[in-house]
């Protein structure tokens, strides 16, 4: 039988690769086909949504809560039952949970106490939400993609026991699947399936606009440090360059995410990597 993967994520070259089942198989990056797992996670029982890392601990979101773990302890941070997105600010040292009854659930990452709820941005009711895309969190910057809306963007201060914002509409889309905020480059990759990949520079507004895709979805967008791109569409992987499109894999992939030269993705139960 083959394996579900959910989620996949390199911390300190290791790769954590989380299945269907609960269980996250741990390997050195090294050794990715020897099957020499360093150790496993064992969530049996429950569906791991997504995986994170921040100052050694791995953050574990599942369909019963947010849990931690670091030296083989496994602890249960907060019970939830309705969370779809992670985000983590490691400048500020939060953690944002999307709730689908609540908003945005916020943590601080030093003593992984509750801080408050974030319910309302501009004139939208997070809870009332239900087709939340994306969220990604940076230096006290939340962007959040809604289908039917666009993009927001949150700025943040948290100050006095409270949550001090400003929130705005930052570009309105019909149907914004995924989000890159690149920190080097100070940018905003953004993919919607008709509008395609939209590139905003943070600082003066300026963006870019790609919408060859062959005629595919493009459902997820990651940004390399050099400022390429790679787009993951239903049908193939196209790598961005200077505002051209090669198409580098011409087949359906997930999990789809890039550390130091390499891109690493999955596919019938395996991961496997591609350098760019």
């Amino acid at each position: 039988m083959i394996d579900i993967i959910t989620s996949i994520l390199i911390y300190k070259n290791r790769i954590y690769i989380a299945n269907l089942d609960g269980k996250i198989n741990v390997s050195s990056l090294f050794d990715l086909h020897s099957r020499g797992e360093v150790e496993h996670i064992n969530l049996s029982g429950k569906i791991i949504i997504d995986i994170q890392a921040y100052k050694n601990k791995i953050y574990i979101l599942t369909n019963n809560g947010l849990y931690s773990y670091e030296n083989e302890r496994l602890i249960l941070i907060k019970n939830l039952h309705d969370a779809t997105h992670i985000a983590i600010d490691r400048l500020k040292r939060m953690i944002f949970v999307l709730s689908a009854t609540r908003g945005l659930i916020c943590l601080s990452l030093s003593k992984e106490d509750y801080l408050g709820d974030i319910r309302f941005i501009s004139n939208v009711d997070l809870s009332q939400e239900e087709s939340i895309t994306d969220i990604i969190a940076s230096n006290g910057k939340i962007f959040i993609s809604i289908m039917n809306r666009g993009v927001y963007r949150i700025d943040y201060e948290y100050r006095e026991k409270r949550f001090q914002m400003k929130a705005f509409l930052k570009r309105a889309l019909t149907f914004p699947q995924s989000l890159y905020f690149n920190e080097l480059l100070n940018e905003l990759s953004i993919i919607d399936y008709v509008d395609g990949l939209i590139v905003t520079n943070i600082d003066n507004g300026e963006s870019t606009y790609n919408r060859y895709f062959d005629s595919t979805n493009p459902n997820k967008v990651i940004s390399l440090k050099n400022g390429k791109k790679i787009v993951q569409t239903r049908s193939a992987l196209y790598l961005i360059e200077k505002n051209e499109n090669s198409v580098i894999i011409d087949y359906q992939v997930a999990n789809l995410i890039s550390y130091h030269n390499y891109i690493y993705y999955s596919k019938d139960g395996s991961v496997s990597r591609l350098k760019i």
